[in-house]
């Protein structure tokens, strides 16, 4: 079977549209981020506001933690699957580079890094760990201290927050 090649001309094409889906898979995953904190906040309110100025029963105080539980957990499958996606179109902009000559090292400069690919993040500057190992570099695990990681890991210490809340909102329920 014959492999089509595009010309550089389409390539170039392509490469402006794999540039633009990498900056709405950045942008989408900073708006679900957003949306998941703000919704946090307004249950972390919500359950404050309960605390305070609800004299009635504590079973009231057990719905907040269980939805704010399962916001935590969508929040981190949301943050996991944008940083999959996130990942995937940086794959395929580094394999459009590499075909337009743009990951190959500029020795007049004399800088390891000197390439005219967009290298924004230290891993997208790996170009030959992300063509070479394709499937391990997609795969591997969102290190806990990036952007993602911490979001991560901030919505794993709410939705631990959440579920002492709903054990204390139980136990109050219990004993009235």
């Amino acid at each position: 079977m014959a492999e089509c090649q595009p010309d550089r001309a389409e390539l170039y094409d392509l490469y402006r549209l794999a540039i633009e889906e990498y900056r709405f898979n950045v942008k989408l995953s900073w708006d679900r981020t957003r949306f998941f904190l703000g919704l946090n906040a307004v249950l972390v309110t919500a359950a404050s506001a309960l605390m305070r100025f609800i004299d009635g029963p504590a079973i009231l105080l057990v719905a907040i933690p269980i939805i704010g539980v399962v916001v935590c957990v969508l929040a981190i499958r949301t943050a996991r699957n944008g940083h999959s996606y996130y990942r995937r179109s940086i794959y395929k902009k580094t394999l459009i580079e590499h075909h337009l000559g743009l990951t190959n090292q500029l020795t007049a400069c004399g800088f390891s890094g000197a390439t005219l690919s967009i290298t924004s993040t230290p891993n997208q500057a790996d170009s030959q760990e992300i063509l070479n190992n394709t499937e391990d570099w997609l795969g591997r695990r969102i290190r806990i201290l990036s952007n993602t990681g911490l979001v991560i890991l901030l919505h794993r210490l709410l939705g631990l927050a959440y579920l002492l809340a709903f054990a204390t909102g139980l136990y109050l329920a219990c004993t009235q």
